[in-house]
């Protein structure tokens, strides 16, 4: 069984970087947009890269976070045999190198111009809006002969798109399950709740419970510590901001179930294996559909039983509703192709 599910995803990704270098032998087609889960991987990528800079033609990677850079670098190093990378910061301008790494933040600052801009909005926690990557990627197709999107999403109308499966491993892409109560979420708990935080605890696992907000964070750290008393048998932790760098000590809690209440999405929690994500006031206007959907990427990143993701809320918002719709796209799409059990 493992060898079957290996030769797919091996499949799945030969497909990828085929299809990668025909578009980029194409010359009347400029833009591509590959369209994928959260957290796929960007080896799809290095077949073309390592081909263009070991022909120095310049190569610019944009993503989220630095980090997710790492696996891509590591190679391209093992295989060209020497530093052949700059990493692009607070404007700075790029040196004499041909591979070019920076972030969303920095667009702005980039004046040279390359053979070829990948996009990367897939690797780590997105924080644009699909509006928001179309105004960067106006502004960087002037600086490019040739433009790649990689994205959950398509980005234009008028370009090629190309959907590929999860390049990972085999699974289902987790669907958020969205539960609606009358219960005064500021005040209470819906009773199904208990449920879930009964196997939680006795399977020890990390929870992340997302909140709109530092005060309701604080109201809900309250509730639980205080009148459900979960601080008895659970690691119960407020995080903030400004408790960014307790990070690793949620990573050395071994064996024993964690619950952390924030308003705080991203990066910060990427190191985090193999946890469940609760967001509480689901339909707030500061939760997307994006951020929902990456929420579930990262649960299905886990090494073990994939998490769940809860969407707790009083009414359903369109955003939630666009959420599940896109998840059930994503496996209706890896159903179709075979990449599923």
């Amino acid at each position: 069984m493992v060898n079957i599910e290996m030769d797919k995803i091996c499949l799945e990704f030969n497909y990828a970087v085929n299809e990668i270098n025909r578009w980029y032998e194409k010359e009347d087609c400029k833009i591509f947009n590959i369209i994928t889960i959260p957290y796929n991987t960007s080896r799809i990528f290095r077949e073309l890269i390592t081909l263009l800079v070991s022909s120095e033609k310049k190569v610019l990677y944009i993503s989220n976070d630095e980090k997710a850079n790492e696996d891509l670098i590591k190679y391209l190093r093992n295989v060209l045999g020497f530093k052949i990378y700059s990493i692009l910061r607070n404007g700075k301008r790029s040196s004499e190198n041909f591979l070019h790494f920076t972030t969303f933040d920095n667009i702005r600052f980039i004046n040279d111009n390359y053979e070829l801009i990948i996009y990367d909005d897939i690797s780590a926690f997105s924080k644009q809006t699909k509006l928001e990557i179309q105004n960067s990627l106006d502004y960087l197709y002037k600086k490019t002969r040739k433009l790649l999107v990689y994205s959950i999403e398509r980005i234009f109308n008028n370009c090629p798109i190309l959907e590929i499966g999860n390049c990972c491993i085999c699974r289902p892409f987790v669907e958020p399950r969205i539960i609606t109560t009358r219960v005064n979420l500021n005040q209470d708990i819906p009773y199904l709740l208990y449920d879930y935080l009964k196997w939680f605890r006795k399977n020890n696992r990390k929870v992340i419970i997302h909140t709109p907000d530092k005060e309701k964070s604080e109201s809900i750290y309250a509730y639980f510590n205080d009148v459900l008393n979960i601080a008895s048998s659970i690691k119960l932790i407020l995080f903030s901001n400004d408790d960014k760098k307790r990070i690793n000590e949620l990573l050395a809690i071994k064996d024993k179930p964690v619950m952390v209440i924030t308003d705080i999405m991203g990066e910060v929690f990427e190191e985090i294996d193999d946890i469940d994500i609760i967001v509480y006031f689901a339909d707030h206007k500061i939760f997307d559909y994006k951020k929902f959907i990456y929420m579930c990427g990262k649960v299905g990143k886990n090494k073990g039983l994939p998490g769940e993701v809860l969407l707790f809320s009083n009414e359903i918002s369109q955003n939630m509703e666009m959420a599940k719709d896109l998840a059930r796209v994503f496996n209706k799409f890896s159903w179709e192709k075979g990449l599923l059990r």
